[in-house]
């Protein structure tokens, strides 16, 4: 029988395709019956020919050239047949482009003849040529569900259906594919139509495998063009395939091509396959992919590689132009140029995603300038090579040597691939050499100094060209060469940038069949040097030559940059986020940025942790405020900060931020800091300030809370100035940090804001958890040394600091700090006493001293009868809110009263009774208004207090002279209220005095200011010139006698010419009248005089 798996039909020349395909050819005599015998296996019974039923085999004999036409005759003389060879002499080239029509059209089988029905056909190419076939159509219509083409390489391919019928409905090798192909090869071919346009399959619903088209290959037309396949259908799966032709797109300008190197659009799967040759519309149409077009909805591509140079108008990836389906272990490291780049273009790997990305990055050095404003899925050349950036899943085998990208695991090892076709006996096929080849060579690349642009390589760098070696002893097998070697020459380990120009740099490799036959390939990389990098004003991002960084573009690009070590930057402006933050995070920052003390302003972060996730080994950032910071991100690592997430061996210095933070996470451990969260091994911080509140609404224990650092692990935090509000919810809460460990220190550090836990915020008189004002936990042989805290505005002590005045900080009294440039702020660290406007603006706000009043006296946030706050900071002004905590009442009890610069703003208590347990809030905002520093910032810059009092109660007094002498009626005399006051560090005795005489007070009731109560009661007291004395009684304002009885007044007793009786308070008292009556004690005298016991401060 023939046509079977073991007799397969041989196929020498064009003329035995004809056998192939239901075409109504004329009989050849003495082959009457021959041509009707392809679609199913035969016998030969004399002169008859019997069909069975079966899949039916093809095999190549040779190659075949389609201009060469092989005429077989029957010589009936001499019973033989006669074979001539005619190189087209015949002019006829006609039946140079034999057409093979649908095999099972709609994939329904056929009955061709009675009783037979179309199995399939298989055709093995044994890895011979088809050259010249030049055609107005496709080579093959269809190929059914149960049909295979294997091992056929196609040369010269010539299909052109531009003005045809067919010009639209496909063009390529094959217009529909239900079944498998698997190892076509195409080495030269020129595929030129209208829409849905491929080399090999117009449309593919079935399986293509381990194909190649090589780079001597153009595809061309106008839209729905692709490399392999134009359309990858629900059902097509493709599989190692290379692709390293050129696509060509005539779209009009800002008109979607839909082109990619692999598919136009792909809505099955694609798997373990790289590409590299060119995308390119040179009108500027949109919608170009280094790999695929689109990959719709369904589509899932898992193991994929694009070097793919592309070049169109908008929406142009490196690997694929939209995305709306997966895209799993993929990297893209090719040209990417938008000439018409508009913001509807979001990133270099996909150019718009709405589906799922999950390891896909793309490298912005070798994408190009074109992608300067682009840093979404960018990634370092090194990050790839090492596979640092991700995991690329189990996709990728990383070169041992990392001397190269990764290659895709599949395309390395074929064994189970062999395995399973013994038909090749060991042989390998070309197809897997050619698809290693292409694997070895398209992990070369150029990993550029300063992680410049392959178009912007700076004068004196030296960049390195890389690519696979096995043994580190030997020679590279890529050979690297450039085509200007006076501006960028080249050696084994360095291409130079000598001079400013452009050249072209070639990876050039020789895949090898034999030892006599090879394939030559190449890889391009054209270098442009001596041009600025667009993302920086200045510098190329040596130390001696910082990139400088002028805007917000600038900052973005440190996403893309930070990685990298070596880099080194400066800040030459403030940055102005308007609201938002880098739109691509930046993950990870090792190298070294100087902000010059500028200011990063007006932040809000919604996509990170922190400014910085992670600052790396070696790390160090300097000079940069951070004025109105808000971070909103519940970020997954459980860390919340404005400048770092994590700090790891990174040195920050000199810098500060003034902003908000309300962290709410699941995660356990969690780390929350005004400026770091985590600060790890290593690190250092050193002279820097926050200001504003940092709360932590997580319950768990792992949770640390700190108003520098959230944690400090072998860290050291020194000279740091704080006047932050910090809370925590569990966990430990400090003032500047909330735990140190593994003999982390604070050293002299200073806290003059408030830190509590929710004990405190509910009212309770001590923490339940570790709190502390400047560390909450101190763990092992951690300590805190030099450091004070502001006893007037801090709820806890702290055994291992030292309490001090607001006016003691303001004079310095941290070694080495400075007074502050605003007369009465708090002194500050050493190098923040210059910058811009708006960092001196930012930092002389977070430094203002907020001052808690009892009177005229130093009082503090547990006991005052009013709070000062400058009018103004810097040129601005300074506007105070009352904000009630919502942890109690909702109430509201201060009268504000803004002052007239210099005069100080003042929130008074307002003459309210029983006042018992007054919790409030007092908001203190910066002036962002027109002709403001901040002018038109969208957040808020704000500090937050949240003074409280356990009562408060109304006093009145009378004053009758019960002592016969009227003279003493017109005599000065003292009366006084004693009471002790709460402060962080203990309690402290005030008085609060009245001047007056018997006949200005006149029996009738006079109040003293709301008294502020410290504990259950006070003291009634005053002075008299000697010879008289006070008696008193005491009533509330029910008239219960709190002192004394009716017509039984309590004498006063005298200590040292003072007369004192204590009033204990009830729980219901409101208001407290005393009855001050004087009356005499031994003759009157000439000494008058009165001492005050009211503690002085200097305030």
């Amino acid at each position: 029988m023939l046509g079977t798996a073991d007799k397969p039909y041989l196929i020498s020349n064009k003329s035995d395709l004809q056998h192939i395909g239901p075409s109504s050819l004329p009989a050849t005599p003495g082959f009457e019956h021959f041509y009707n015998t392809w679609y199913s296996p035969i016998t030969i019974e004399g002169a008859n020919f019997n069909n069975y039923q079966g899949k039916v085999y093809f095999k190549l004999l040779s190659d075949i050239d389609m201009i060469v036409d092989v005429n077989i005759t029957y010589n009936a003389v001499e019973d033989k047949l006669d074979v001539s060879v005619d190189n087209d002499g015949d002019g006829n080239t006609a039946n140079d482009n034999h057409y093979i029509e649908n095999l099972s059209p709609g994939g329904v089988p056929i009955e061709y003849k009675p009783g037979i029905v179309f199995s399939g056909i298989s055709f093995a190419g044994n890895d011979y040529t088809i050259k010249n076939f030049t055609s107005a159509r496709e080579f093959l219509f269809g190929i059914s569900s149960v049909s295979d083409i294997r091992d056929i390489k196609f040369e010269n391919l010539t299909i052109n259906s531009v003005g045809t019928a067919n010009e639209n409905l496909g063009t390529a090798l094959v217009r529909y594919n239900q079944g498998t192909v698997d190892g076509c090869i195409i080495n030269s071919a020129s595929v030129t139509g209208g829409s849905k346009v491929a080399g090999i399959i117009a449309e593919n619903q079935g399986v293509l495998t381990n194909c190649v088209i090589n780079p001597d290959v153009t595809i061309a037309g106008l839209s729905n063009i692709g490399g392999i396949t134009a359309v990858n259908g629900a059902a097509g799966q493709i599989s190692n395939c290379v692709f390293a032709g050129d696509i060509v797109t005539s779209q009009a300008a800002g008109t979607a091509a839909q082109a990619g190197a692999f598919a136009a659009v792909n809505n099955g799967s694609i798997v373990n396959s790289i590409s590299s040759g060119s995308v390119v519309s040179a009108s500027g149409a949109t919608q170009l992919g280094g790999f695929v077009g689109t990959n719709g909805a369904t589509g899932v591509i898992t193991g994929g590689v694009s070097r793919t140079t592309v070049t169109g108008g908008d929406i142009v990836g490196g690997f694929a132009a939209v995305n709306a389906g997966s895209i799993t272990d993929a990297f893209s490291a090719g040209r990417v140029t938008a000439t018409a780049l508009s913001s509807a273009q979001t990133g270099i790997f996909c150019a718009q995603n709405s589906g799922d990305l999950n390891d896909a990055f793309a490298d912005k050095a070798l994408a190009g300038k074109s992608t300067v404003a682009i840093f979404a899925g960018a990634v370092q050349t090194d990050d790839l090579i090492t596979m640092t950036c991700g995991s690329l899943g189990s996709s990728f085998t990383k070169q041992a040597l990392e001397t190269a990208y990764p290659q895709l695991s599949a395309l390395l090892d074929y064994s189970a691939y062999m395995s399973a076709h013994p038909e090749y006996e060991g042989f390998v096929p070309d197809k897997i050499v050619y698809i290693q080849g292409w694997s070895k060579l398209l992990s070369a690349t150029l990993n550029t100094q300063y992680s410049q642009y392959v178009d912007t390589l700076a004068l004196g760098s030296e960049n390195y060209p890389l690519s696979i070696i096995t043994d580190q002893y030997l020679n590279p097998e890529v050979i690297w060469t450039s085509s200007n070697t006076a501006v960028a020459p080249i050696s084994a380990y360095s291409v130079q940038g000598l001079s400013a120009g452009s050249a072209v740099l070639t990876a050039a490799y020789d895949i090898r069949f034999s030892v006599d036959e090879v394939f030559p390939v190449q890889l391009q990389i054209p270098v442009t040097v001596g041009v600025q990098n667009p993302n920086f004003a200045s510098g190329i991002g040596s130390a001696s030559s910082p990139y400088e960084i002028t805007t917000t573009n600038g900052f973005d690009s440190l996403s893309y940059y930070g990685p990298d070590s070596d880099i080194y930057y400066t800040l030459t402006a403030d940055i102005n986020y308007a609201g938002s933050c880098p739109q691509t995070p930046i993950t990870r920052f090792d190298g070294h940025l100087a902000g010059n003390n500028h200011a990063v302003y007006d932040l809000t972060i919604d996509n990170n942790s922190a400014l910085f996730a992670t600052l790396g080994a070696g790390s160090v950032i300097s000079g940069i405020g951070i004025v109105g910071g808000v971070n909103e991100y519940a970020s997954p690592d459980g860390c919340a900060a404005l400048l770092a997430g994590v700090a790891d061996n990174a040195d920050i210095v000199n810098c500060y931020a003034v902003g908000d933070i309300e962290a709410a996470t699941a995660v356990d451990p969690n780390y929350t800091g005004l400026l770091v969260a985590y600060a790890g091994p290593g690190t250092l911080i050193s002279g820097c300030v926050t200001s504003g509140s940092v709360v932590n609404t997580s319950a768990l224990a792992g949770s640390s809370t700190g108003g520098i650092a959230g944690f400090a692990d072998a860290a050291v935090i020194s000279d740091c100035l704080s006047t932050a509000y910090v809370r925590s919810t569990g966990g430990a809460a400090g003032g500047v940090v909330g735990t140190l460990t593994n003999a982390s220190s604070a050293q002299g550090c200073v806290f003059a804001g408030m830190a509590l836990d929710a004990a405190l915020a509910s009212g309770a008189s001590a923490p339940a958890d570790p709190t502390g004002c400047i560390a909450g936990t101190i763990l092992d042989t951690s300590a805190i040394a030099g450091s004070f805290f502001d006893k007037q505005m801090s709820l806890v002590g702290c055994p291992a600091a030292q309490s001090a005045y607001t006016a003691e900080l303001a004079a310095a009294l941290v070694a080495g700090w400075d007074t502050n440039a605003v007369s009465g702020n708090y002194a500050v660290p050493d190098g923040l006493d210059s910058g811009s406007t708006k960092f001196a603006a930012g930092l002389a706000f977070a430094t203002m001293p907020v001052k808690p009043m009892l009177g005229s006296s130093a009082g503090s946030v547990l006991g005052y009868s009013k709070i000062l706050v400058p009018s103004r900071s810097a040129s601005d002004t300074v506007t105070l809110s009352e904000e009630p905590s919502g942890l109690h009442t909702m109430a509201y009890y201060l009268t504000i009263t803004q002052g007239a610069y210099p005069a100080d703003s003042t929130a008074k208590l307002s003459p309210l009774v029983d006042l018992l347990n007054v919790y409030t809030g007092l908001r203190i905002t910066l002036g962002s208004g027109a002709g403001t520093v901040f002018e038109n910032c969208a957040n808020p810059i704000t500090r937050y207090v949240e003074p409280r009092l356990a009562r408060i109660v109304k006093v009145n007094y009378t004053l009758t002279n019960m002592s016969g002498n009227s003279g003493v009626e017109t005599e000065t005399v003292a009366i006084q209220i004693k009471n002790t006051q709460l402060f962080s560090d203990g309690l402290l005795s005030y008085s609060s005095d009245a001047f007056t005489t018997v006949s200005d007070s006149a029996i009738t009731p006079v109040a003293f200011e709301d008294l502020v109560v410290g504990t259950g009661g006070f003291s009634a007291y005053g002075e008299l010139p000697v010879g008289y004395a006070y008696r008193v009684t005491a009533q509330d304002q029910n008239g219960t006698y709190l002192l004394g009885g009716p017509g039984a007044p309590v004498m006063l007793e005298t200590v040292e010419g003072i007369y004192t009786g204590y009033i204990a308070l009830a729980e219901e008292t409101e208001e407290v009248t005393i009855h001050y009556e004087i009356v005499a004690y031994q003759p009157w005298g000439v000494k008058r005089f009165w001492d005050s016991l009211v503690e002085l401060f200097n305030v």
